[in-house]
């Protein structure tokens, strides 16, 4: 934040304002990233939550118990699966924020030593069945994908409020396999909620 002072405005420099956060809530969950059982539990998180595969296995087990919802379900997933894709994609091109380094892997660290970054701590071997996106970076479709499908989905009362916690989880998920920096997971799960309630004025039957 800085004063103009011959116009006595305050301006915030929304860029050192993120990084701020990021760091704050990177140290939080530092812990968390060196701990290997959650490491890999978060690997799998954000694999599932990939390409919307956990919301159709969702969407699917909806249809077995009401198969009269079809088509209700098909809506759903229709603006939650592209409106949010649309959203984050437009956004990632136009704010063009670059990916987290990625961690080395042990292999990487030892032969490129005297050169790497990363602090051994931090070092952490992503499983190789873990997809390394090649988008920008903000806003996470991911988090934006699931809190947005969440959203609608208890609306039809089937989870009792479980999937919000699932879509917290996966944004989660995404900062600590180090896709994501924290605020562009922020931005996704927002997103993905004013999506939902967008799609509400317009689907009448949810």
């Amino acid at each position: 934040m800085s004063v103009d002072p011959g116009k006595s405005i305050v301006r915030f420099d929304v860029g050192k304002l993120m990084e701020d956060l990021d760091s704050r809530l990177e140290l939080a969950l530092s812990t968390f990233r060196k701990n290997r059982p959650i490491f890999v539990s978060s690997e799998a998180l954000s694999l599932v939550g990939d390409y919307g595969l956990i919301w159709v296995l969702i969407a699917i087990v909806i249809l077995i118990k009401k198969p009269r919802s079809i088509f209700t379900v098909a809506k759903l997933m229709a603006v939650s699966g592209f409106g949010s894709m649309f959203i984050s994609s437009v956004l990632k091109q136009l704010i063009r924020r670059e990916r987290p380094t990625k961690f080395k892997t042990d292999a990487e660290v030892n032969l490129n030593h005297s050169t790497t970054q990363t602090k051994p701590a931090e070092v952490l071997e992503r499983a190789k069945w873990l997809r390394n996106p090649s988008s920008q970076s903000f806003p996470s479709g991911h988090t934006m994908a699931a809190f947005s499908t969440a959203f609608l989905i208890d609306d039809l009362g089937e989870f009792n409020g479980r999937l919000k916690l699932l879509a917290f989880l996966i944004g989660v998920s995404r900062v600590i396999v180090n896709d994501h920096y924290p605020t562009d997971v922020i931005a996704g799960g927002v997103l993905g909620i004013l999506l939902a309630k967008t799609a509400r004025k317009f689907l009448s039957d949810i």
